[in-house]
């Protein structure tokens, strides 16, 4: 008889899997939320970040390291932002 195969996940990566299925959640819900404001969480986040941590226009470098994103990415949605008329268009955000 072959022993039964144990479906249990060590604790590690079971917390690793529950935090990404909430984070997914979360966004999901967000981005419903964000909907009717032709916005999405990723876009929110950052007008959020520059309202809150700065008193000037920050660069892409700044607001990257601040969100815990790569220079493309934040480059990306504010690009999406500033088509939208949300984000000024500023010669320093845009480096």
């Amino acid at each position: 008889m072959n022993p039964k195969k144990t479906n249990s996940i060590p604790d590690e990566p079971m917390i690793f899997a529950l935090l990404l299925i909430i984070s997914n959640k979360m966004n999901t819900l967000l981005d419903r939320e964000f909907k009717e404001f032709d916005v999405t969480t990723k876009q929110w986040f950052l007008s959020e970040t520059i309202k809150s941590l700065f008193d000037t226009s920050p660069t892409m470098k700044e607001l990257a390291s601040e969100m815990g994103s790569s220079h493309q990415n934040i480059k990306q949605v504010a690009l999406k932002l500033q088509q939208k008329g949300l984000l000024p268009r500023k010669p320093r955000l845009i480096k």
